[in-house]
């Protein structure tokens, strides 16, 4: 779906024990694995923003993490939250990519998600499936490159092309499902 002129917040009630947020960005940027090396360096490892600090330093999920749907454009921020940290993990997550956007990263932060996001992508080679998988995907996009093509141009990118691509990104939905017994977080 195209982006929202506003973002949208939805809410369910469900017995669990942990509640669940999913927060969406839209963004309309082209190249997707620009894109996916922003998401990286935002949620998809154990060295992210998302991480290392809204799961660890603030303690405020049980688990936080960025995944890019590229045919989408679409980041999703996935976290395990108790109800009563629902806003404080939001507003958390909200700066981690600020924080992106204003170039708030160091060079050996942006070096470690290169090596991760291409060790990623040289692991297409380790079954004949994953590789099948790879150039089925490529075919989708019209595209024929092979993961060693793609992890070139991967280091070939900057500090600049990554805050570049974050700032394209706009909040478009959250959703939640909050545990229907509200919980007292010890503060």
């Amino acid at each position: 779906s195209p982006a929202k002129a506003e973002p949208v917040y939805r809410e369910i009630k469900m017995q669990v024990s942990q509640s669940k947020m999913v927060m969406a960005f839209k963004s309309d940027y082209e190249d997707i694995y620009t894109a996916k090396l922003f998401c990286m360096l935002l949620g998809a490892t154990p060295f992210s923003k998302l991480f290392a600090n809204v799961r660890e330093k603030m303690s405020l999920c049980y688990y936080c993490s960025s995944a890019y749907a590229d045919r989408k454009g679409t980041l999703f921020i996935d976290s395990g939250v108790e109800s009563c940290n629902i806003e404080k993990a939001k507003k958390a997550i909200e700066e981690q990519l600020e924080a992106i956007c204003n170039g708030d990263f160091t060079e050996e932060e942006l070096e470690n998600t290169k090596k991760s996001l291409c060790g990623g992508f040289k692991s297409n080679y380790d079954s004949i499936y994953d590789i099948m998988g790879w150039y089925a995907a490529q075919n989708t996009r019209n595209t024929a490159f092979t993961p060693e093509e793609i992890n070139e141009r991967i280091a070939k990118l900057t500090r600049e092309d990554i805050i570049s691509c974050a700032k394209t990104f706009k909040p478009d939905t959250v959703f939640v499902i909050r545990g229907e017994e509200e919980e007292d977080c010890d503060e």
